[in-house]
């Protein structure tokens, strides 16, 4: 008998199971036991195929009778067929495998033999410290398998044992090359840092979204705990994740899409684009009850939602930036008299402004007001601001445990929220880091009183 490990999904959770093969006197055939479900009996015609099909032999007087174990509970993968065929083919002596204990065998087969991996290899939470084998996938884990479009090339490579390690999670784009100025390069560092929620405001052309696009090329790799999480919650909207989520909801999104819902409730934008970027890019344009909708899941990094007797519990832990134009047309610029080159109204323009609640504002750690940039002030490459965060992000590590503000005395003495407050720390401390400084000193403080209070004062008078 021949034992290998394998995964299956087990009440919507996957674990770790073991397939166990033996040959019986009998009419040939297939029978699969222990918990296994219709769809997984089913993939006995696809085996037997497969198997033809790869230059191997059906047993002629033979019956193959396969356990699913731990049995007693339902189990479904199309991802066992793999395991099944190579327990199969060991146990007829067919190929011959050492050590074939100790890998992890999961791929689904077509009927003229070929391999490609399972729809939900994104989110299968792998044992790393076994070798996993399956068929070709886009998807990258720093994990060790070997990869074949056809389960013959699959057999002889498992007999050569030539093993590779796969690529991390894809880059996103070729940012390297990309050209920032000085004013956007530190806000792309500060942000990156610091995981600030942001709303960058301004006329149109000033490079808002573009900012915001960049953000996600910065940002750092999960650690396995957390792509689990992930893998879990992509799990929900069939994608293979196969890079940290980027996610940019159009404008005209509706409530139920962003937050999650339906007769059956299932999760949102909010979610997916938990444990990465949220954009939400023209923020005024979107429903005012999108826009509230966000106040709780930011507080809390979770969403709640309910439907009748439904209720269903979803992470929302992510990196929050919006962009905004500062009047309808776009053309409104902050500054002096400059709101002339818009064509409404000042009262027009603060009217659009006052579709943002003061509850919803205080979402915000900062606010930035974006001017346009020359050609000739794009001087600072993407690589150089991400060898700078890399650099300055190890002086972070080394510091630990972190040295926080305890001294409140140089916050302003304004009727200022407690979440307002909690920004202006979190704001200088960043700032601090940013110069590799232990101390908060008078400069981080001024300018985390312009980015992270005095700002908002701004916005909301209209005085810019």
């Amino acid at each position: 008998m021949v034992k290998l490990k394998s995964i299956a999904q087990v009440q919507k959770q996957y674990r770790n199971i073991e397939i166990e093969l033996t040959l019986l006197p009998g009419i040939p055939g297939l029978q699969i036991v222990g918990g296994a479900d219709s769809l997984l009996k089913e993939s006995s015609h696809r085996i037997r195929a497969a198997i033809k099909s790869a230059g191997f032999h059906w047993p002629k007087a033979q019956q193959i009778l396969v356990n699913v174990s731990p049995s007693g509970l339902k189990k479904t993968s199309s991802g066992l067929e793999l395991a099944i065929v190579i327990a199969y083919l060991l146990e007829s002596e067919q190929i011959h495998l050492a050590e074939y204990d100790k890998f992890v065998f999961y791929g689904e087969l077509g009927l003229d033999g070929s391999l490609k991996a399972p729809e939900d290899l994104s989110y299968v939470p792998f044992d790393y410290s076994n070798i996993l084998f399956t068929g070709k996938t886009e998807t990258g884990f720093e994990i060790e398998s070997i990869q074949a479009s056809h389960l013959k090339d699959l057999v002889q490579g498992l007999i050569a044992k030539k093993a590779r390690r796969e690529v991390r999670p894809q880059a996103r784009s070729d940012f390297k090359n990309w050209k920032f100025s000085r004013e956007q390069a530190e806000t792309l560092l500060f942000l990156a840092l610091g995981k600030h929620s942001v709303l960058l405001a301004g006329s149109s052309g000033t490079g808002k979204s573009t900012l915001a696009q960049a953000l996600g090329d910065f940002l750092p790799l999960p650690d396995s705990e957390v792509f689990f999480e992930l893998k879990k919650v992509h799990r929900e909207f069939n994608v293979a994740l196969t890079q940290i989520p980027v996610i940019k909801p159009h404008h005209t999104t509706p409530l139920m899409s962003m937050v999650g819902g339906g007769s059956i409730p299932a999760a949102g934008e909010i979610s997916r684009a938990h444990g990465g970027l949220l954009i939400m890019d023209e923020f005024l344009e979107f429903n005012p009850s999108v826009i509230d909708a966000l106040r709780e899941p930011l507080e809390e990094k979770r969403i709640r939602v309910a439907r009748g007797k439904e209720v269903q519990s979803y992470p929302a832990d992510m990196h929050f930036v919006a962009t905004t134009n500062l009047c309808p047309c776009g053309r409104f610029v902050p500054g002096g008299k400059s709101h002339l080159n818009c064509r409404y109204s000042q009262k027009k323009c603060q009217s659009y402004k006052e579709r943002l609640s003061g509850p919803m504002m205080d979402r915000f750690d900062v606010v930035f007001f974006q001017r346009e940039f020359t050609q000739s002030e794009l001087v600072i490459s993407g690589g150089e601001i991400a060898d700078r965060l890399k650099h300055i992000k190890a002086w972070k590590q080394s510091q630990r445990p972190r040295i926080t503000i305890e001294d409140n005395s140089w916050l302003p003495q304004w009727n200022l929220s407690f979440r307002r407050q909690s920004a202006l720390q979190k704001v200088a401390r960043t700032l601090a880091d940013l110069d590799q400084s232990t101390e908060v000193l008078t400069a981080h403080q001024s300018k985390a009183l312009q980015w992270a209070c005095l700002n908002f004062e701004l916005l909301q008078k209209w005085d810019i």
